[in-house]
């Protein structure tokens, strides 16, 4: 971990208008990004918030069927998806949130794969 600092430069601004400026020295810890090894259970959905659909990207560790509900938050099911026999692999499935008549708002994302199970928040905007 290691720090850095630098210069910010504030002007406020009201119904009276400008303040004069105001600079401050801020010193920041920077951390290392590590990027995290792909596991069995990882599950990605993009962009999020969509305006239209959304991506979802899973990995099957075997074999099996998968199940994606898409729910309202009372926890009704919007509509389903299912597919039989997918095979060992990684997977990418455009989710059609607008096609099916889905208007702006919170929308719970819930994947069975086999035996796991995932519940995703997704956020459908104008």
């Amino acid at each position: 971990m290691s720090n850095r600092s630098g210069q910010v430069s504030v002007k406020a601004r009201n119904s009276c208008g400008y303040s004069s400026s105001r600079s401050k020295t801020l010193s920041i810890s920077c951390r290392e990004i590590v990027e995290l090894p792909i596991t069995n259970d990882q599950v990605a959905v993009y962009p999020n918030p969509s305006s239209s659909s959304v991506n979802l990207k899973y990995r099957m560790s075997e074999q099996g069927k998968v199940l994606i509900n898409v729910l309202d938050l009372t926890g009704r099911v919007l509509f389903q998806i299912t597919t039989v026999n997918e095979k060992e692999g990684d997977y990418t499935l455009e989710l059609p949130f607008r096609e099916n008549g889905l208007a702006p708002g919170i929308y719970m994302l819930h994947l069975i794969r086999n035996e796991q199970q995932d519940v995703i928040r997704v956020a459908l905007s104008y």
